[in-house]
């Protein structure tokens, strides 16, 4: 253990005995009930690298606004594995004894053990992303491996806005647990806007979108409903605009807090998440001047849909036709054929390979004499 600040910190010399590679974790073992299991590298054998954080002022910013600790056993469920490690010691009890957390990435998910160690494992509390979380629930339900989950209090989630169809799914696989969600961005760390119980049951309709702001905040450009563009103030950024729209309410809770942060989207839907793909305005703009001499206009809506067994992607296209693409016989075809190859939405994967791969559903495309006015400025966007 190290001490900073009056802080004591474990350190990777505390966690060498105690750490096991899930590559090497048999269902069974004894180090499932006390130890703490982080994946390797993808190298068998090799014992994983643990880092020493010291985030000690971080910690201290973030405790004193009320976050509570997590409870063990803990699941994380991360994009990568360093976030995990330094996000868990940001907020886990470091004098605790013990650590019985398990780290999984996008990779893990398909590890062929995956039900039975997380059965085991019994995980109370669950730290993840939207995309990822819906991911394990969708794995572990073709395996019959949802009673891991069985004994979740409370699922703590991040990243892309949680629309209606996934926390209803997430309420309904894991019914125990209570839904808990923060607004950040990834420049800067320790969050932006704190989640409250309270402040929900005051706006029901607005979870995953109203929080307390953890930092300075002001709305650039308000519209006559209040609503622009969120700017921050970091010691480390200054004046920083997020890209984000939103409105800011003066109104104490019971918590303390006296502002309310309602987080809108994005100011210009520039990004779009989707069941863990990325569309990018630039890039779909980019796509359809390619298809300058067929598509006079275009706009995209994104949603999530409930499949069968699982949550699924759907892109409903509405273009202005040519003259030229009236005039094909096909024309509905070869723009959805030329979206589903062109259309980069992973860093290795189009539209079209999540379609086989039953990620995303085909798309829809309709044709139309005008696009409304409604639309006039945003060619793209995410619909709940």
């Amino acid at each position: 253990m190290r001490t900073i600040n009056g802080i004591s910190y474990r350190t990777k010399e505390d966690l060498e005995g105690s750490c096991v590679g899930l590559e090497q974790y048999q269902p069974g073992q004894p180090s499932v009930k006390d130890l703490f299991i982080r994946v390797t590298s993808g190298t068998s054998g090799t014992q994983p690298t643990v880092l020493v954080v010291s985030f000690a002022e971080v910690k201290k910013n973030i405790l004193a606004k009320g976050r509570r600790l997590f409870a063990e056993p803990l699941l994380v469920v991360l994009p990568r594995n360093l976030s995990s490690v330094q996000w868990v010691q940001l907020f886990f009890d470091p004098a605790a004894e013990s650590s019985r957390i398990l780290f999984l990435s996008r990779r893990e998910l398909e590890h062929p053990l995956l039900a039975k160690i997380i059965d085991e494992f019994q995980p109370r509390h669950v730290f993840s992303t939207v995309s990822l979380f819906d991911f394990l629930l969708d794995t572990l339900a073709t395996r019959n491996g949802l009673s891991g989950l069985a004994a979740v209090e409370r699922l703590f989630i991040t990243g892309e806005t949680l629309s209606h169809t996934v926390k209803q799914k997430f309420e309904a696989l894991v019914p125990e647990a209570a839904i808990e969600m923060s607004y950040g961005i990834s420049e800067v760390g320790g969050g932006v806007g704190a989640y409250c119980a309270t402040l929900y049951k005051r706006h029901p309709d607005s979870f995953g979108r109203a929080y307390h702001p953890l930092l300075p905040l002001s709305i650039v450009e308000p519209d006559e409903n209040g609503v622009g563009e969120i700017a921050l103030t970091t010691r480390e950024l200054g004046p920083y605009l997020t890209g984000d729209a939103g409105r800011l309410v003066a109104e104490p809770c019971a918590c303390g807090a006296t502002e309310t942060l309602f987080v809108e989207g994005r100011i210009n839907y520039d990004i779009v998440h989707c069941v863990g793909a990325t569309f990018h305005a630039a890039l779909v703009e980019k796509i359809f001047a390619s298809l300058r001499e067929y598509v006079e206009d275009y706009y995209l809506e994104i949603r999530e849909v409930q499949g069968e067994g699982k949550t699924l992607g759907f892109v409903a296209c509405t273009v202005v036709p040519t003259a030229k693409l009236r005039a094909m016989k096909n024309g509905v075809e070869y723009v959805c054929e030329f979206l589903e190859k062109n259309l980069q939405i992973t860093k290795t994967q189009s539209l079209g390979d999540l379609v086989r791969v039953d990620i995303f559903m085909k798309p829809f495309i309709t044709y139309a004499e005008i696009l409304p006015k409604s639309v006039k400025y945003i060619r793209m966007r995410k619909v709940d």
